[in-house]
């Protein structure tokens, strides 16, 4: 990511206490001009998306985190260019002020409809300051990674540090290395082929609560 001259303002502003709010991403399929730094706008917009993370680094960097989808996506396009919006303090506009271009390195996001299924997580360091003065508007809907589930293990009802919640072909609850219920909630798209699916899977959940509850009593 190269910061724009509206970029290289903001974070000018923030060094010096100002807020600098960063409002969502945006994807395009333009490519880049000779001069970035003039750019207000991505060349040829064609998805936006709401920050899902944002976490400032050391270095003067910042990690922002986007859920990408084409669910809602009526036409497909080469995704060629990526840009991070602020909100402006001084206009209360919203501008421009980190871009970067693939070139001919693009990559196709179908539409939706088809046979194909776009979900990713994507991570986009940005330029920004060593400065606590920088912010994002965060999305409030749940996306979560392998290690964001691996780092929630924690000990419900009990049961030894490292073990998580496991439930054998009878139906009896223990405890276990594998198996968790966590794990369930990151089956791939790919495992659930059918509603009734999606349906015994969340009896299965409710079943498993049940019996943990039960436990407890």
């Amino acid at each position: 990511m190269r910061l724009t001259a509206a970029g290289f303002r903001l974070r000018a502003a923030a060094e010096v206490g100002q807020t600098l709010e960063i409002t969502r991403i945006g994807l395009g399929a333009g490519h880049a001009p000779d001069d970035i730094s003039t750019m207000t706008a991505l060349v040829d917009e064609r998805q936006s998306a709401e920050v899902s993370l944002f976490d400032a680094q050391a270095d003067g960097t910042g990690l922002v985190r986007f859920f990408l989808s084409n669910a809602e996506l009526d036409t497909g396009y080469l995704l060629r260019e990526i840009g991070v919006f602020a909100r402006d303090p001084d206009s209360d506009s919203e501008v421009l002020i980190d871009y970067t271009n693939a070139g001919d390195d693009t990559d196709l996001i179908p539409a939706a409809g088809g046979a194909t299924v776009v979900e990713q997580m994507i991570d986009l360091i940005t330029v920004i300051s060593p400065t606590d003065n920088i912010v994002a508007k965060v999305d409030s809907s749940i996306h979560v990674t392998r290690s964001d589930l691996e780092q929630l293990r924690v000990l419900p009802y009990g049961g030894e540090p490292g073990q998580v919640p496991v439930i054998n072909a009878q139906g009896e609850i223990g405890w276990g290395e594998g198996g968790s219920l966590l794990a369930l909630t990151s089956l791939a798209a790919s495992d659930i082929n059918s509603k009734t699916d999606i349906l015994r899977q969340e009896q299965y959940l409710i079943r498993l609560e049940q019996q943990l509850q039960q436990l407890t009593s």
